[in-house]
């Protein structure tokens, strides 16, 4: 994916919290909206929410670990790791609360956030998030465990291979929610998925059932990367959840699980 060139952050920083320094950019005023990158990505893939939300909200983007321009730690690289990367963050900005809008590995450490600090938590936003691996379709996990296979013979010859190794195995290895778990989120959640989603469409709908106070919307045409395939669309869908407009949408084409 191609970056922008232009930055509509206005405060970039550094924060040392648990075992690293972690990116952080924020932009804007209001109630806090902290923006989740997806696996391999770092917090500029969100130029485009960051536009349009900044205008309502003070925008939190971080860097996860071991992505971006953040540090990787000795810590174990999964979503609990990721969660708790994420509450230190709002303490050291002063954030008592704040909106969590999640895409991709995102989307999943934001659920592990409302699971460990509900009380840290306004709303959710699981834009293509999933609770195990086995929530991807078929051809997308198998084309994630061969290009793992690649890293894996590569990994002693580079660094930056063994890196991305390491990011790579978070999708074949985590995370390990169920559903019964995930029941327990009581806050207002919208459960995103674009038409197309490499994230199994009944997963995406049985995670929308299994929280009380789910709605789940699609995004039209669109595949996994529906924020920046089709970011004016997203981004007024989400506008409308914050908002309290946002109504049910689960239309998917037939066979969409394979």
């Amino acid at each position: 994916m191609n970056q922008p060139e232009h930055r509509l952050f206005d405060n970039c920083m550094i924060i040392h919290i648990n075992d690293i320094d972690l990116h952080v950019e924020t932009c804007g005023q209001g109630e806090a909206l902290i923006l989740l990158h997806g696996n391999g990505e770092s917090l500029q893939v969100f130029q485009r929410q960051t536009a349009y939300f900044s205008k309502f909200f003070r925008v939190v983007a971080i860097d996860t670990r071991a992505h971006g321009l953040s540090q990787r730690g000795a810590a174990p690289l999964d979503f609990w790791t990721f969660a708790r990367d994420t509450v230190a963050v709002m303490d050291c900005l002063g954030l008592r609360q704040a909106h969590l809008f999640g895409f991709s590995d995102g989307g999943n450490t934001a659920l592990h956030v409302a699971l460990t600090a509900p009380e840290r938590v306004l709303s959710l936003v699981l834009a293509g998030a999933n609770l195990f691996p086995e929530g991807m379709k078929n051809r997308v996990l198998f084309s994630i465990k061969a290009s793992h296979v690649w890293l894996q013979i590569l990994s002693p010859l580079c660094k930056k291979m063994r890196q991305k190794k390491e990011v790579w195995a978070l999708m074949l290895k985590h995370p390990h929610l169920d559903f019964e778990q995930i029941s327990n989120i009581h806050h207002p959640v919208l459960v995103m998925a674009g038409e197309y989603d490499m994230i199994r469409t009944e997963h995406t709908r049985s995670i929308a059932q299994a929280i009380p106070r789910a709605t789940l919307a699609t995004v039209a045409g669109a595949n996994h990367f529906m924020l920046f395939e089709k970011p004016d669309e997203s981004n007024r869908i989400v506008h409308d959840f914050y908002r309290g407009k946002c109504t049910e949408s689960s239309h998917f084409p037939n066979n969409n699980n394979r």
